[in-house]
């Protein structure tokens, strides 16, 4: 029996869009601190790397300070409000829907299922989704060709340990 047999998601926007959470958060945080609030607009362009990162960039540098207190603001009200925006369900493929036609309102996240991984022989899988940290977005610093991915160092750490 192979020591791993993961599933790595990175659940940044790729299956799930969290911006209207994450803006409520950040601007809850905001509003706590006697802060000016931001827009939507702004508080994406500070996504990414996780909820931390978030709030020093929404923060700025000058409030490097507040993040301690900040942080466990945005965490408090996200926790309490994670499931405050409308999902949809709906039944097909409705990636290239202009509108979700018959779809069901959800208070529920939904994420995959299943995936299906075809091999001739029975092998231990670690699969990877998503596209800004899976392809190494924002890497730091940010090399060209020098396979710093964290998908690369995974794949070095389970070959070196024989894990698989």
């Amino acid at each position: 029996m192979p020591r791993f047999a993961h599933l790595i998601f990175d659940l940044d926007g790729t299956l799930v869009d969290t911006k209207a959470d994450l803006a409520a958060a950040t601007n809850y945080m905001l509003q706590k601190l006697g802060l000016p609030l931001l827009s939507v607009a702004q508080i994406e362009s500070f996504i990414g790397l996780g909820a931390r990162v978030l709030i020093e960039r929404a923060l700025g540098q000058e409030r490097a300070h507040l993040v301690a207190d900040g942080f466990a603001l945005f965490m408090d009200y996200y926790n309490a409000h994670l499931l405050d925006q409308t999902n949809y369900l709906a039944d097909g493929n409705q990636t290239a829907a202009a509108d979700l036609d018959g779809a069901t309102t959800v208070p529920s996240w939904f994420y995959l299922s299943a995936i299906d991984v075809g091999r001739d022989r029975p092998v231990a899988v670690i699969a990877a989704l998503g596209d800004s940290i899976t392809d190494g977005d924002q890497t730091q610093p940010e090399p060209v060709d020098q396979n710093a991915r964290y998908t690369n160092f995974l794949a070095e750490y389970i070959l070196l340990s024989n894990s698989l």
